[in-house]
């Protein structure tokens, strides 16, 4: 992940989910009007709410097995398979706090902006 990425009020303007490629990318842009795609690889799974006219990210979070809050795992509901990929190391959960629109996790090994 990129180093001090300030994502408060970055706009999410696109989706593109590749499932060949178990790939998820966000196009964003920042407040400084930079643009960035953000690439969540191999991707097995997310939960998202709908896309919206405006999607204004308050904080994206990167959370591993010893890091993931026990909130978000309940709140969520996250699949019992995705919090054992978490726990082997394989996955880690990336959490989209969003200000309005669109928010929620994704199950990633990786992501790259």
């Amino acid at each position: 992940m990129r180093e001090n990425v300030k994502w408060h009020d970055a706009e999410i303007v696109g989706l593109f989910h590749e499932e060949s490629e178990a790939r998820l990318s966000l196009n964003i842009i920042f407040p400084n009007k930079q643009k960035c795609v953000v690439i969540f690889k191999d991707t097995v799974g997310w939960d998202l709410s709908p896309f919206q006219e405006q999607n204004s990210i308050f904080d994206l979070h990167e959370f591993n097995k010893e890091t993931i809050p026990e909130w978000i795992i309940k709140d969520f509901n996250i699949p019992q398979e995705y919090i054992e990929l978490i726990n082997l190391k394989s996955k880690k959960l990336f959490y989209i706090d969003s200000s309005v629109g669109m928010g929620g996790y994704i199950i990633a090994k990786e992501m790259i902006c």
